[in-house]
């Protein structure tokens, strides 16, 4: 013991009972003069309950996981653990529980969606049940997407019937391969929330009638099997009404945001002319803009 503190190679421990390591003089309970490291740890597996020996974890499922947070205990004090959780995968969710009773903020459970990481803090309270756990940030990585074609060609649309609206020009061409121009069938690159935007003008040359006309975006058309058998593919519609006048011509813009994972599809029909009179109605442009919010 010199001068009222205690040496043990590079750490220190003052009469204050503050310790340091690599300063004799630490102004904090604990302060550290360099680098700190905590357990690293890589899972595959889809469900994994975390230890309390875990500090970061790389999760790289094969399919949606869930990770299961410690038991809380009134009889030892966890107040202040960290646990930082990262979804390395490109196509699947990552749930990560509380025990039953607990919470994490107000809920029992939070979804880390692809290449997303978690920052959770354990409270000061140690029980079974209530907020035990705390959400300090999500943070989110590789969300660049943004894709864009159109076409300024005419083509006539069969009055009444639904047909795929197609585009001739990749306007944003860096992910040309993941959409077929002709039928505007877009497969998802890597699951997430995108925003789909599609806008249409149509025209009926000197026909003076009223025509309600239709363009939706179809999710999951045509998908090669990614929804289960049977299951209905869901549709968003928007709808315009052509006002009676000579050379009839309207737009009409559909826009969703919708949960999509790897390999689902998304592709923009119409219905051009229903109940027109007309046998057939021009789409006159098209466009369509993908992009992913997170």
């Amino acid at each position: 013991m010199v001068c009222g503190i205690a040496f043990t190679n590079a750490q220190y421990v003052a009469q204050d009972k503050t310790v340091g390591v690599n300063t004799a003089l630490p102004g904090s309970t604990v302060q550290v003069k360099g680098s700190i490291a905590g357990e690293y740890t890589s899972i595959s597996a889809n469900t994994y309950t975390l230890l309390d020996t875990d500090y970061y974890i790389n999760w790289s499922g094969t399919a949606d996981g869930t990770f299961t947070l410690p038991t809380s205990s009134a009889t030892v004090d966890k107040t202040g653990r960290l646990y930082y959780v990262t979804n390395k995968t490109d196509s699947f969710n990552l749930t990560i529980n509380t025990s039953a009773g607990e919470l994490i903020d107000d809920k029992s459970t939070i979804t880390l969606l692809p290449f997303q990481s978690a920052l959770l803090v354990k409270t000061s309270l140690n029980a079974t049940s209530g907020i035990t756990y705390r959400l300090v940030s999500i943070t989110r990585a590789n969300l660049a997407y943004i894709l864009s074609v159109s076409s300024s060609s005419s083509i006539p649309y069969t009055q009444g019937i639904a047909e795929p609206l197609g585009f001739t020009s990749n306007d944003l061409n860096t992910y040309a391969g993941d959409i077929v121009l002709g039928t505007g069938l877009w497969t998802c690159p890597a699951s997430g929330i995108y925003r789909i935007e599609i806008q249409e003008t149509g025209r009926l040359p000197g026909t003076n009638v009223s025509a309600h006309r239709v363009i939706y975006i179809n999710k999951n058309y045509n998908d090669g099997g990614v929804t289960p058998a049977g299951s209905i593919s869901e549709q968003y519609y928007t709808m315009t009404i052509l006002a009676i006048s000579s050379l009839q011509t309207s737009g009409a813009t559909a826009i969703v945001t919708v949960p999509m994972k790897k390999g689902q599809t998304i592709q923009p029909f119409g219905v051009l002319c229903n109940g027109c009179g007309a046998s057939t109605m021009s789409s006159i442009n098209r466009k369509m803009i993908i992009t992913r919010e997170y």
